[in-house]
């Protein structure tokens, strides 16, 4: 099974994009993050045209996650099961495939350490943990897809002086990265020589390589890895996304 995590920084601007890299690479199931749009207006017409199915959940403007896939999601449920804000935002959507739990986040940035907004992304972190705990159990097929916002280590960064204690980087966001760890999950890519998901649009951060790995996979002991890789080609794409495509195979 092909599965893909993206975060496509609005999935109507870059729609073309999203329909060429289905064409190209024929994945069975893709999470999309930042949709940037309401579910009445997701091109679900388009894409069941282009051969598959999709769930979503949406606002205006702002965060939403989508599932694409080539045979019907079951088990579909939205959301975390204790949202931590007073309006829950569209962060996190789930469903089975082929007998496999699918669950694709978009971890709210948190803008700086200390404010209302990371406050808000440590009680989401731990709100998705008590899910997953919920939900799922470690012996089952499970794999989560999204953007983290969290580098999991220094070599996941270009430049640990600058982004050292950044919101990306925080001891505090990396610890609740830890205890999904612990709980039974492991990450996709290899540990050696981490590829770079999220380049800054801003200096020819891509240009430079300037890039962070914030965007992860990772999976419980019932799904086995035969590849992964950033399909870092997507990102170099004239109004492309800042972030590239984690494209993952999986057997079970």
């Amino acid at each position: 099974m092909k599965v893909v995590s993206w975060n496509v920084n609005s999935v109507r601007a870059r729609f073309d994009h999203v329909l060429a890299f289905l064409d190209a690479e024929k994945p069975d199931v893709v999470g999309l993050q930042e949709i940037k749009c309401e579910v009445g207006d997701f091109p679900t017409m388009e894409l069941l045209a282009a051969g598959y199915h999709t769930i979503a959940l949406g606002q205006k403007s702002y965060n939403g996650v989508a599932l694409l896939s080539r045979e019907a999601p079951q088990q579909v449920r939205d959301g975390l099961d204790d949202d931590p804000g007073r309006s829950p935002q569209a962060r996190a959507i789930s469903a089975r495939f082929a007998g496999v739990n699918v669950l694709n986040i978009y971890v709210p940035n948190g803008n700086e350490v200390g404010s209302d907004k990371f406050d808000y992304k440590l009680r989401w972190l731990q709100a998705l943990r008590d899910t997953v705990d919920n939900r799922f159990y470690d012996d089952e097929p499970l794999i989560i897809l999204g953007d983290f916002n969290i580098a999991p280590r220094d070599v996941d960064v270009h430049d640990t002086r600058m982004w050292n204690g950044s919101v990306l980087c925080d001891d505090r966001v990396r610890g609740h990265l830890t205890k999904l760890l612990e709980w039974g999950l492991s990450d996709a890519i290899p540990e050696n020589d981490p590829p770079y998901s999220w380049w800054d649009y801003r200096g020819g951060g891509f240009e430079r390589d300037l890039g962070l790995r914030i965007d992860l996979a990772l999976h419980t002991s019932r799904i086995q890895v035969t590849s992964c890789r950033v399909a870092r080609e997507w990102r170099g794409l004239e109004r492309a996304s800042d972030h590239a495509p984690l494209i993952v195979e999986i057997s079970t």
